[in-house]
Order: C-alpha cells, then structure tokens, then sequence
C-alpha cells in the first residue's frame, strides 16, 4: 500500500515501480528504490533508426536523486536505470528517468491520495 501510493505521488505510471520504501528516521531520511517494470519498452522507439525491436541490455550503476521533502524527512529516490539495446541498429543508450527534472506530482492528486475525504479552501 505504501509503495503504491509513493508511485502515485510521483507519477510513476505503469513503466516504473516503486520497489522498496525505507524510512532511515535517524538521518530524517525516505529512501525510495524504484525499478522498471516488463512495460517500459512499450511504445518506445530507438533514438538512432527509429525502430521498436528494443530490449534492456543491463542496468546502470544506483543513482540517486533527492527529491520534495516530505515534512521534516529528505526524500532520496534511488534507481539503477536500464539501458536498452536496439536490435536492429545495436545503439545502446540509458533510458532517462521520467522524474529527473520535473515536479510533476498535481496537487489535487496528492491531497486526495493523503485524504480524500477531506475538504480544502482554494488560497487567494
């Protein structure tokens, strides 16, 4: 339950899922590892021939990202991204995090997902 409403918070969709949650409360830290699901690949093409004939070829090394604190806790996302081979070109490249960069987690998303059944004044 909880790493499902992490992955909604962060707008995971079905390519990405968050793996592990761990609450580090002595370094007032979240750790959140995420990890690509069989879908990822699913509409992609390959940056070089344009072709879909794709697969993961391995993963990178862990990164880490820090990400909105949440309250009083640093939130770190942690991730080895895949990286995908074309078969028919042989590019190989890393797959770029959908979270890298953005804040893309809507509001009423958010408040709703902490508490739907709460009521919230519009500020002016």
């Amino acid at each position: 339950m909880t790493e499902q409403l992490f992955a909604e918070m962060l707008n995971l969709g079905d390519k990405w899922e968050v793996s592990k949650l761990e609450v580090l409360a002595e370094q007032s830290c979240i750790e959140v590892t995420i990890k690509d699901t069989a879908k990822l690949l699913e509409g992609m093409e390959c940056p070089c021939c344009k072709r879909t004939d794709l697969i993961i070829k391995d993963h990178a090394n862990e990164r880490l990202w820090d990400h909105l604190q949440m309250w009083t806790y640093k939130t770190v996302l942690k991730c080895r991204l895949p990286r995908a081979l074309c078969k028919s070109c042989k590019k190989t490249w890393t797959i770029r995090a959908p979270w890298e960069g953005v804040i893309n987690i809507p509001v009423k998303t958010l408040r709703i997902s902490l508490d739907p059944h709460a009521s919230y004044a519009r500020v002016k």
